[in-house]
């Protein structure tokens, strides 16, 4: 009997530091995306399942972005719904649920981040993160001259961070993905 008794109390123990944690897990996502966004991942560089129920606003946008770990290891957020005003750097905080390594610089009155690590993984003198958009009228993915505070979201957008070789060719986020050079990538 007692020994039910302490089985049952360990369970409802469990039950509500699991309420606990899922409550405060959502809590922290409203706070730190500023409304209940929903953005879905898949693994191995397959697009996530792209099936969100969550209530759109007009404040909102969709965007797509793909996280090339540079070892045949990339990972997928489809449909991400942001607010329109964030940047890729503000995306790139968001879906790293804060895993950013950058240093912050103010450059000719502005303040840009030069992103030195993703999700643990950090630039060193042989690897860096660049960062891309993928062009539609190009069909091609352009690596970006500059930093993630200063590219804009568009809705639909597709994004990219890799991790690649400093010394070399650069190559699309996408495995075989075509490039294109473009001087300004808000032309996409």
């Amino acid at each position: 009997m007692k020994k039910t008794i302490l089985i049952l109390a360990l369970s409802l123990v469990a039950i509500g530091l699991l309420g606990f944690q899922t409550g405060a897990y959502y809590e922290f996502e409203r706070l730190f995306a500023g409304n209940a966004l929903a953005h879905d991942s898949g693994r191995n560089g397959t697009p996530g399942s792209n099936n969100h129920n969550s209530t759109s606003s007009s404040d909102n946008i969709e965007v797509n972005v793909i996280f090339n770990y540079g070892n045949s290891t990339f990972r997928w957020s489809n449909d991400t719904k942001v607010p329109k005003d964030w940047n890729f750097y503000n995306l790139t905080l968001y879906l790293t649920d804060g895993n950013v390594h950058s240093e912050l610089y103010n450059i000719a009155g502005t303040s840009e981040h030069q992103v030195l690590g993703l999700n643990g993984l950090e630039q060193n003198s042989t690897y860096y993160w660049s960062l891309w958009k993928f062009c539609p009228k190009y069909g091609a993915w352009a690596w970006a001259p500059v930093g993630a505070d200063e590219i804009a979201l568009s809705n639909n957008g597709v994004y990219g961070w890799q991790y690649q070789l400093q010394a070399g060719a650069q190559y699309a986020p996408v495995p075989g993905g075509a490039t294109v050079t473009i001087l300004d990538i808000s032309s996409c």
